[in-house]
């Protein structure tokens, strides 16, 4: 469920999750899911939590699939962390450089597969409380809508 390169945001979203499934609050799970959506979209994510620390090793400058982490890593020596984030643009930027230029669609995308973890958990159920980030609602257009529904049942 947990990888050492997931971002703390994610970490933090599956521990609580799991917390929640365990008490089975389930609509908890798809409101905490709902309200870090908002915090994404609203840029009120700290940037501690959708940073991640990656290592600088000798195949950081000589892979093609590291181009990215090299683009920001001239000047560190292999071995030693740098802490990264993806801009709106698609490159990595150093957290010393943040200026508010995160790509929240990627960062609503891992949500999203942060979430997918937990599909099993949540059976036919998931898609209604998990809306992939190209349907997205708000917590509070979800709940009215379930309520619209079973409303109608009667």
């Amino acid at each position: 469920m947990r990888s050492r390169a997931d971002e703390p945001f994610g970490r933090e979203f599956i521990s609580q999750a799991v917390d929640l499934l365990l008490a089975n609050d389930r609509d908890g799970v798809s409101r905490l899911y709902h309200d870090l959506i908002e915090k994404i979209q609203n840029a009120q994510l700290p940037l501690e939590q959708f940073a991640r620390r990656e290592r600088v090793t000798s195949k950081t400058f000589s892979s093609a699939q590291k181009k990215r982490s090299a683009a920001v890593a001239q000047g560190v020596a292999v071995g030693d962390y740098i802490t990264v984030y993806q801009k709106k643009n698609g490159e990595l930027g150093l957290i010393e450089g943040y200026s508010g230029d995160e790509d929240k669609e990627c960062l609503l995308d891992k949500l999203y597969k942060f979430a997918c973890r937990l599909r099993e958990a949540f059976g036919d159920e998931f898609d209604a409380l998990f809306p992939s980030p190209g349907r997205r609602v708000t917590w509070a257009q979800q709940a009215e809508s379930a309520g619209q529904r079973k409303l109608e049942l009667f």
